[in-house]
């Protein structure tokens, strides 16, 4: 149930509000709804545009609050959207308010009517809601108290003040540019289980019942609520069926796909000639275009089944006389749905498969909290038993419980359509019922039929094969992951997440086989290009196609080796976001350190493709390249360390012709003469400083070899080099330790 009404007292028998924003009770699923988001001087004050213009945005891109929940059997929650995105011209610029000025203007426009009509003498909070309802009596509820403790609690308010209520709150937000265009909107979700019925004059007159006791309908436009109605497709109990699980036919929704192309078109074709400019207006696309979009979702990467969506656009001639969009699902998904929450949906899973050194680096170089391996291990057990259970095993031939699901189609509605539909579902206005099941008798189904035990050992060697693999793998390697062993552990457990998930066809390293995609080039110094980037996935989309089940394309994967090709491997990592986890801003530091890991696990490549151990003009390329790569990151950590000045709000030591003559990647040679006209002259300036000079006896490291270990993070004991705990990790010292670990791995501790 979607509905946006025109104001609180649309709940008759009151409005269970919670004082203090929670954002687990605000809206963020997508619902297939926009709203208009009108201009403002707000707007124009900011942004320094005078054109008006409205824009529409997804509903749950809106920020929002939930003011309470509507009392009743319909559990309705109340979010309010202050309208605080706006859209001017070409620019988009969207405007959010900081979390305390949020708190600020959402308490000052609903909290004071609110506090003052709950402490009147009305006794709003203590008289019962209905003599129908006496369990939700609240007699032992005291005055509304201050604090933390009092505001995470939650207050009934009675119809008699809803409207008084609203009326307050739009008058106080009125004062607030940015709340321009406030609207109330009434969401339920869950209730297939409530109302579901094998008639479906039942299913509407069971949901009429407690529809009209909790809803006042005099607060609701017909043409702004939404229902969503369903016909739902289940193997019944004894029939030859029952041990079955439906799956939707593709070629059964394409037939009817097609069919409902040609229906819009003629229907969007017959509409008024005002209708039709402003369809034309408001679609920007060829002529001729049919004003509906088809989203398709592979279930299981079978190329036979699929769930489809039927959406037309807006401002077209079925959403302008209710009809929203239309879905084809299969069921098969309940047993793993708990919550919205699937096995396997756990992003930081993948770090699983990063290599523990290279995730040392990043913990001690960023800030914040950092996952835990062991819980990570412990989400992954978590879920296969989940899935383990749902596909649990029975008596002693192992085979899985025989289970059935069915298939579903539903439509969204308005209030106002269904009324119109509904009538022709009078036994007055039905055919013979007979003859329409002679029909359908005669007529093949529009879904698979597949045994329920083929079904669960489909579904359970599906999700092992990855498991088996990412386990595998992770078993052979050693205490350091090599990055070929990364990406294969890596893609088994991005395979695992969207195993079972019908957006796997958004996953580009899975679902496409090779591409060529325009990147943007992002350094300083150089202007902005666009470069050509090939990229390699795995194919599954093709291999659906070609074989009817995904799986990855033959010559990616070396199988006497357990790992990617190397040409394959090097195209699997451009801009896949193998290595890459959400870390937001530091996402720079964290960059480094990963260029400094691949330029070293490259290396490590080279090592056995090119017998360094064996061939001694080979070594010696090869260890130059090693220190070449030390020298090189030592020195851009200098130049870095030394732009941080530019920064200081105190002044800058380093001159900004220096900073813009040698950016942070290329810095100047190191030599006296250079840096002396790199840095102001302190003798000159006392506001700047200059270079400084080590001399005294007050030096902490009184020997070369000293200093040498306290930068490279290093000292000797029992004569080996052994790392500190202490020092931060900056990309040189990294590649120090890896390049000893390298040379140690190679060509042994005696070198």
């Amino acid at each position: 149930i979607c509905s946006f009404p025109t104001s609180f007292a649309v709940a008759k028998l009151g409005i269970q509000w919670y004082p203090q924003p929670h954002a687990i009770f605000n809206h963020k699923d997508d619902v297939h709804f926009s709203i208009e988001i009108p201009d403002n001087g707000f707007t124009r004050a900011n942004c320094g545009l005078q054109k008006s213009y409205s824009s529409r945005r997804p509903l749950h891109h809106v920020p929002n609050y939930c003011f309470g929940r509507i009392q009743g059997r319909i559990h309705c929650n109340g979010p309010v959207f202050p309208g605080s995105n706006t859209h001017v011209g070409t620019i988009k610029y969207y405007y959010q308010p900081s979390l305390q000025q949020y708190k600020i203007r959402v308490y000052s426009s609903t909290y004071p009517k609110v506090r003052k009509i709950a402490q009147s003498n009305s006794r709003a909070r203590q008289e019962g809601i209905s003599t129908e309802y006496p369990a939700d009596l609240n007699m032992d509820a005291d005055v509304l108290g201050q604090g933390r403790r009092t505001n995470a609690l939650s207050y009934v308010l009675q119809h008699r003040h809803l409207s008084p209520i609203w009326e307050e709150v739009q008058s106080r937000t009125a004062a607030f540019p940015q709340f321009a265009g406030i609207k109330l909107y009434m969401g339920a979700k869950n209730l297939k289980l409530a109302y579901m019925n094998a008639d479906i004059n039942q299913t509407i007159h069971d949901w009429r019942n407690q529809w009209d006791v909790a809803i006042d309908q005099a607060f609701l436009d017909p043409f702004a609520t939404y229902i969503d109605i369903g016909r739902q497709y289940t193997p019944r109990i004894g029939s030859a069926a029952e041990t079955s699980v439906f799956l939707w036919r593709r070629c059964c929704l394409k037939y009817l796909w097609r069919g409902r192309q040609g229906w819009s078109r003629r229907y969007n074709a017959t509409s008024p000639p005002e209708q039709q400019r402003s369809l034309k207006n408001s679609v920007q696309s060829k002529p001729g275009l049919i004003p509906l979009r088809l989203a398709e979702y592979p279930k299981l990467t079978l190329r036979d089944t699929v769930d489809i969506t039927i959406k037309p656009t807006d401002g077209s001639r079925e959403v302008r006389e209710g009809l929203i969009y239309s879905q084809f699902y299969n069921l098969i998904k309940i047993p793993f749905d708990a919550a919205k929450q699937y096995p396997f949906q756990n992003r930081h899973l993948e770090k699983m498969a990063l290599d523990p050194s290279y995730l040392a680096d990043c913990e001690r170089s960023t800030r914040g909290s950092h996952t835990n391996q062991a819980s990570l291990k412990l989400a992954y057990r978590l879920s296969k038993l989940r899935v383990r259970s749902s596909l649990a095993s029975s008596g002693t031939d192992g085979n899985s419980i025989p289970f059935n699901y069915g298939v579903r189609a539903e439509d969204r509605v308005s209030l106002a359509l269904l009324e119109r539909v509904l009538v022709h579902f009078h036994p007055s206005h039905s055919t013979d019922q007979s003859s329409r099941c002679q029909v359908l008798e005669s007529e093949e189904s529009p879904f698979f039929a597949v045994n329920s035990r083929t079904m669960a050992r489909f579904l359970h060697g599906t999700i092992n094969k990855y498991c088996f693999l990412f386990e595998h793998i992770k078993s052979e390697a050693v205490a350091r992951y090599s990055l070929p062993e990364t990406i294969v552990m890596t893609l088994a457990l991005r395979s695992l997440r969207f195993s079972m998930s019908g957006i796997i066809a958004q996953e580009s390293v899975l679902w496409r086989d090779r591409w060529k995609p325009n990147q943007k080039t992002t350094r300083l110094d150089v202007p902005q290009q666009n470069i050509e980037v090939e990229r390699e996935g795995l194919g599954l989309c093709k291999t659906s196609k070609d074989y009817g089940l995904g799986w990855w394309l033959p010559g990616k994967f070396d199988w006497d080796n357990w790992r990617f090709k190397s040409e394959v491997c090097d195209r699997l990592i451009a801009g896949n976001n193998i290595l890459r986890g959400d870390y937001g801003r530091q996402w720079k530091v964290i960059r480094d350190i990963r260029d400094v890991h691949a330029r070293l696990w490259q290396a490590q490549k080279w090592a056995k493709q090119y017998s360094v151990r064996q061939l001694q003009g080979n070594r010696r390329v090869w260890l130059e390249y090693l220190h070449s790569t030390v020298i090189e990151l030592f020195q851009c950590d200098v130049w870095h360390a030394a732009r941080k000045s530019l920064d200081w709000k105190s002044g800058s030591d380093l001159m900004e012709e220096a900073a813009s003559r040698y950016p942070a990647t290329e810095p100047p040679p190191y030599c006296y003469d250079v840096l002396q006209r790199s840095f102001y002259d302190r003798r000159r300036n006392i506001t700047h400083t200059r270079p400084y000079l080590l001399t005294g006896n007050k030096v902490r490291s009184p020997h070369v070899w000293d200093l040498v270990c306290d930068l490279l993070g290093f000292e000797v004991r029992d004569g080996h080099l052994e790392q500190r705990d202490g020092p931060q990790s900056l990309s040189y010292r990294i590649a120090v330790r890896r390049s000893i670990e390298l040379i140690s791995d190679v060509l042994g501790h005696a070198e």
